[in-house]
This record gives C-alpha cells, sequence and structure tokens, in this order.
C-alpha cells in the first residue's frame, strides 16, 4: 500500500506530490469509528500488564 501526501493548491483543489488528483471513493465510516480505533486512554486500561523480565 502506497502512502500518498495531498496538498491544497490555494484554489480549494486538492493534488498529490505528482500534481495529480484524489479519486473520490465512499467510506464506510461506521465500519470502523475513527474514535474506538485511536481510542489511547481506553487501550491502556484495558491493556494487559507487561511480564517482567528476569
Amino acid at each position: 500500500m502506497s502512502f500518498k501526501v495531498y496538498f491544497e493548491d490555494g484554489k480549494g483543489n486538492a493534488m498529490d506530490e505528482d500534481g495529480l488528483e484524489p479519486v473520490q471513493m465512499e467510506v464506510d465510516e461506521e465500519a470502523y469509528s475513527l474514535d474506538d480505533v485511536t481510542n489511547y486512554d481506553l487501550h491502556m486500561y484495558l491493556k494487559l500488564p507487561e511480564k517482567e523480565k528476569r
């Protein structure tokens, strides 16, 4: 999977480093809610304690 960075050209248009416009696609935001995936505090609360190294 390649990673692309997009920029805004000052006229409201988005383009990548090569000058290509992004492809529009539909994303199902309900399947993986960003808050559920990236909630660091909940992750740390549910995380099992690390085992001591001997």
